[in-house]
């Protein structure tokens, strides 16, 4: 068992090259592959978690993952967080940070969701959906 990841435990990440900020996400090309904007691909991707902030806007989402189908009705996720699919595979590997009920506090809130999610993709808390 492992730590969650706190905001500032990443900045050794990001050092050491583990991990690398991106440019924005152009589309979803396949199931493992992600175009950027800045026309780089990304292959071998198993999940995608992707947080707005305040901005509920998800352009480059397809539309059958796209949750929010009607614009200004409240978004077709489970939490806030995951989206509504009957297929487990999308369930279980695509989730929205930003979307929850209250505005504040904010970013502590994303970083509580992400500890959640993390914890619901190991197995170690279970979520019921649909």
């Amino acid at each position: 068992m492992t730590a969650p990841l706190m905001a500032d435990a990443i900045y050794p990440h990001l050092e050491s090259g583990f991990a690398e900020p991106v440019s924005q996400v152009q589309r979803i090309t396949s199931p493992h592959t992600v175009e950027l904007k800045d026309g780089r691909i990304l292959t071998d991707i198993d999940t995608i978690i992707y947080c707005t902030g305040y901005d509920m806007a998800v352009p480059f989402v397809p539309a059958e993952y796209n949750p929010y189908p009607v614009i200004g009705e409240p978004p077709v996720l489970y939490r806030n967080i995951f989206p509504i699919n009957k297929d487990p595979a999308i369930r279980n590997s695509l989730a929205f940070l930003g979307h929850g009920a209250l505005a504040f506090p904010g970013f502590v809130q994303h970083e509580w969701i992400s500890m959640a999610i993390s914890q619901i993709w190991q197995g170690k808390i279970t979520a019921s959906f649909v």
